[in-house]
Parts: C-alpha cells; structure tokens; sequence
C-alpha cells in the first residue's frame, strides 16, 4: 500500500521522548510527553494544531513519570512516577497539589467519572491507594490486586482496574472504597473505554526483564532489574524472569466487554498490531468516543465503537507510530523510533 498522508509541521525534539509516555488531552488540544536532555528533564506539553511548546516542568531524572490522567470538570492532569503523585493545572502544567505517603512502586492513576477521587494502583504491589481531591489526600488503602491501568467506569463513582498480563477487569467502587465486581479475560496490552463498552488490544504475555534469583519476593528499584532484550529471552545464570514485568507488548485480538452486563461480549482475532516500544499505544480513542484507533508503526485501522466494523485504513511511514489520531481520524501525531524519538510529525489523512 502507498502511504496516504500530507506533512503537515515536524519538529526536532531535544533530548527526545521516553517511549510510551505520551498522552492526548481528552479534547485533543495538546499532547504532553515526558522527556528531554539534562537538566531539562520533564513533562511538556505541546499544541496539536503546530507542535510548538505550551509548558514544560521540571522533573526528576532519576523518577520518571510513569502515567498521567486528566481531570475535565477543573482542567487537571494528574501524573504518577515510582513514589510521587502530583496535580498540575493541565495547561500551565503549574503546581496544584502533591500527595505525600504513598510509598513506592507506583504505577498507574486514574479518576472516577465524578472526578471526586483518584485511584493509584501498582503492578509491583497489591495495595491500592484511594485519594480525596477535596483535601488531596489518601482516604483509604485497599487490598485489591497488581494492575497496570486505571479507567473512569461508566457510572460516577466507578472505576476500572486493568492487569493486562493476567486479563484480569475489576469494578471499584470509589465512594464505597471496594472492588464489587471482578472478571478474567484473554490477557492484554492496554484498554480503552467508550461509553459502556471497553475494549481490549488482546495477545500473549511475555517477561520483560530478568532478576537475581535470590531477590525474588523483594520490591526492586529499577536499577537492579535487567531488561530483557528484544527478540530474545537470554539465560542469565543466577537470573529469572521478573514476576510482575510480564506484558503483552504487541496484539493480536479485539477484546469487547460490556461494562453494564459485566462480560466479555465478543473476540476478534485479527493481524498483529501495536508496538514493543509502546504497548499503551496499541489502542487510542477519539475525544467524542465513537472511534477506536488499532495502531502500529506505519498503519492506523479505524473502528467504529458503535457497529464494531472497520472503517478505513491509514498507512503512514513505516518507522512512524502514531502517538495520538485526532480530529476524527482525520489528523495524526507520529514518533520516529529511527530519530530516538526527537523526531516528531503532524501529518493529515490526504
């Protein structure tokens, strides 16, 4: 296939873009990243219309943002790294709050539709943390499970817990401070929700790191886990395979659960798609929820959310992964693997 597309801005990005940290805006105005060259290390955000720069703030080098979620009703974004839970205002990204006592091993945020409290959950611990955004503190501990993603439910104080490796969906019940439902699917990469419906980018599971065999059971930093390379699954003497590091990092299936019934309502095996590089990436949505995108580097197949058909295909360069699709399908904002992901493209469906 010839690729369809029109340059529409490019940008050389300093220092470049930790892999699988971006995040689109819910109303696609911005793209915000964690990366950069020393010491300017940190979140940025950037405008989806021309690529130029919006706000910056400086971040730890050594505590890398691991996920963000956004806040509609007050113009929020909310990120997580290994030990610290930050509220910035979305668009000057300027300090709100910062929620101490939340220990270590942090790995994924999100709020519940009524935007009351956030969840934080960890694939490295079972506890999960509730937190008030009245008084931006923790207001219960919970529990529940390891998870690798936190979704609004589709109800106000519902939330979803997602454990892709093991296909696990629990409903939480944020004013009720418990988990009230859970189901096991085919594993997964990442989820996305539109409306009462979830769906699941579905594949196998695979370690992606390696530790000292006498160190299982222990919470490791980062600097002592040995990724495991691509492609291959290396015998390291005295090593194992790292519980929790499992992911499905490319998919081959289209999960649907119905969130309201509580079940998986239907399975589509499909070509592989998604990204080693960024696993989340596999399946993003549009702002108005009736579009699902199935990216991988150098083709987007857009879905329709409501008849679950394929509407179109979009074949764009073959080193580009899409980090966002916006405006209906219409537009796209690509990394280059190739440029270490410095180099960026706002490109348009021609």
């Amino acid at each position: 296939m010839i690729p369809a597309y029109r340059i529409i801005r490019e940008r050389l990005l300093e220092g470049g873009v930790l892999p699988g940290s971006w995040h689109v805006f819910p109303d696609e105005a911005a793209l915000v990243y964690y990366g950069g060259i020393a010491p300017s290390i940190g979140l940025r955000t950037l405008s989806a219309d021309t690529l130029d720069e919006i706000a910056f703030v400086k971040m730890d080098p050594r505590d890398p943002v691991r996920d963000v979620c956004f806040g509609v009703k007050n113009q929020l974004m909310v990120s997580c790294t290994w030990r610290r839970l930050s509220a910035m205002d979305a668009r000057s990204l300027a300090p709100v709050a910062r929620v101490a006592g939340l220990g270590e091993g942090l790995q994924c945020v999100g709020l519940d539709p009524d935007e009351d409290h956030i969840l934080v959950a960890s694939n490295w611990r079972t506890t999960c943390k509730l937190v008030g955004t009245a008084g931006w503190s923790v207001v219960a501990r919970k529990q529940v499970g390891r998870f690798t993603q936190v979704l609004p439910g589709a109800l106000p104080h519902e939330v979803l817990l997602l454990h892709g490796p093991t296909g696990r969906v629990a409903w939480f019940d944020s004013d009720r401070g418990r988990a009230l439902h859970t189901l096991i699917v085919p594993p997964f990469a990442c989820g996305v929700r539109s409306d009462a419906f979830l769906f699941l980018a579905t594949g196998v599971a695979k370690p992606r790191a390696m530790v000292p065999e006498s160190d299982l059971g222990r919470i490791l930093k980062p600097s002592e886990v040995v990724v495991v390379p691509r492609e291959r699954s290396p015998s390291i003497r005295g090593y194992v395979p790292m519980p929790g590091s499992e992911r499905v990092l490319t998919a081959n299936g289209l999960g649907v659960l119905d969130l309201r019934k509580r079940e998986l309502v239907s399975h589509t095996v499909l070509p592989e798609f998604g990204s080693e590089d960024s696993p989340s990436s596999s399946l993003l949505i549009d702002r108005s929820g009736r579009m699902i995108f199935l990216c991988s580097y150098g083709l987007v197949r857009a879905l329709s959310a409501r008849s679950r058909e394929f509407e179109f295909e979009w074949t764009l360069p073959k080193n580009a992964l899409p980090m966002a699709v916006i405006d209906d399908g219409n537009r796209a904002i690509l990394g280059f693997e190739t440029m270490s992901w410095r180099k960026l493209a706002l490109v348009s469906r021609s």
